[in-house]
Formats: structure tokens, C-alpha cells, sequence
């Protein structure tokens, strides 16, 4: 629902870039995309974590054009 004159925040958890792809690092340890709950979470360790919640979440397989139809087309 969009609301005239209030700030949307949107996430989009970036792809993994050639070096992180070279060492196989995985943002699942610590990044944990629920974005159907429009909710991020983030994991210190296996006991704490904090929970953000977004207007739009957005994962890695998004391509630019989805991302700008749901955040900035409405905008513009």
C-alpha cells in the first residue's frame, strides 16, 4: 500500500560478487531473506540475531528492472 508523503525503504540483497564466488562464501550464514514477511534478518552467531522489517525485499536473483518497477517506477 502506498502512502503519499512516507519514506519506503527497500532492501535487495546483492549477488555474490567474483570473489566471493571464488571462495565460496555463503551469505546464508549470516543474511536470512524472508521476503514474503518483508523481513531481513541477520545472524551474529547461532543464539543472536536482529530482525528488520522493509516495505520491499527484494533477493539476489532480482533483476534491476523488478527492482525498479516495485521501488522506483512508482516514484517517478
Amino acid at each position: 500500500m502506498h502512502v503519499s508523503g512516507r519514506v519506503r525503504v527497500a532492501v535487495r540483497l546483492r549477488p555474490r560478487n567474483s570473489e566471493e564466488l571464488s571462495t565460496d562464501v555463503d551469505f546464508g550464514d549470516c543474511v536470512e531473506l524472508q521476503p514474503e514477511l518483508k523481513r531481513l534478518k541477520l545472524r551474529r552467531n547461532n543464539w543472536d540475531s536482529s530482525t528488520f522489517e522493509f516495505d520491499e525485499v527484494h533477493t539476489e536473483f532480482a533483476s534491476h528492472k523488478q527492482v525498479y518497477e516495485a521501488v522506483a517506477k512508482p516514484i517517478v
